[in-house]
């Protein structure tokens, strides 16, 4: 980071090929990326560059003030202080630079106190709560985003997941989680290594999404289903 303040259009074609979860959307030809693609395309090397520097800024602050013996209490999402994550806006760029990059980055940087909050994530929680609403007026389920706005070309509504989920509410079930996968792990004589706890998690959940593949071929629109990676 410290070679691209001179020269920040450098920055943004790092971002482009050296990043996978830009690169790989930035490659794909899904209708509803093109949008995204555009908004990239327009977006200035020195917003991109001061964006990612606030957010490892926080990163480094954050993680010295939670040490394993701390991160390992937390069970309720103000403890985790991830706030600034989603609403600062020095952390973000409308359009183009949301909580998913923002996490996945995270992520790969320290996968032990950072979940990424990836569509398959937030899909598995959907799966895991019994796709239930649990009373919400929308009588859709939390993890979801309902657009009614742009049918698929079948007619279809697509039942995305939710692009605005808190990041700290996110960050306690998936600790939650692997709690739980690491009790079920120790029972068998084993453990799992918590400097990389979120990556049993994502896996868990991407798991938990491979079996319900004919449901997220509903929710996304047979006619623009991937199998999400």
């Amino acid at each position: 980071m410290d070679e691209f303040p001179d020269d920040p259009g450098s920055f943004k074609n790092h971002l482009r090929k050296e990043v996978p979860v830009i690169a790989g959307t930035l490659n794909q030809r899904r209708p509803e990326l093109q949008q995204w693609q555009r908004d990239f395309g327009g977006a200035r090397g020195k917003d991109l560059l001061e964006v990612f520097s606030n957010v490892l800024d926080f990163r480094e602050d954050w993680s010295k003030s939670r040490p394993e013996s701390v991160y390992a209490t937390h069970d309720d999402p103000a403890a985790f202080g991830l706030d600034p994550l989603d609403d600062d806006e020095g952390m973000m760029l409308i359009k183009v630079i949301g909580m998913g990059i923002k996490s996945i980055v995270l992520y790969h940087l320290d996968a032990r106190i950072f979940p990424q909050r990836a569509r398959t994530d937030l899909y598995g929680l959907y799966f895991l709560s019994g796709m239930q609403d649990f009373g919400l007026a929308s009588h859709s389920s939390e993890f979801l985003m309902i657009n009614d706005r742009e049918p698929a070309s079948n007619g279809s509504l697509i039942m995305e997941h939710n692009f605005w989920y808190p990041y700290g509410l996110f960050s306690m079930y998936a600790l939650r989680i692997f709690r739980w996968l690491q009790t079920k792990v120790q029972a068998s004589g084993g453990s799992l290594d918590t400097h990389v706890r979120h990556v049993f998690v994502a896996h868990f959940l991407a798991g938990v999404c491979s079996g319900h593949v004919e449901h997220m071929k509903t929710m996304r629109a047979h006619d623009r289903f991937e199998i999400p990676a």
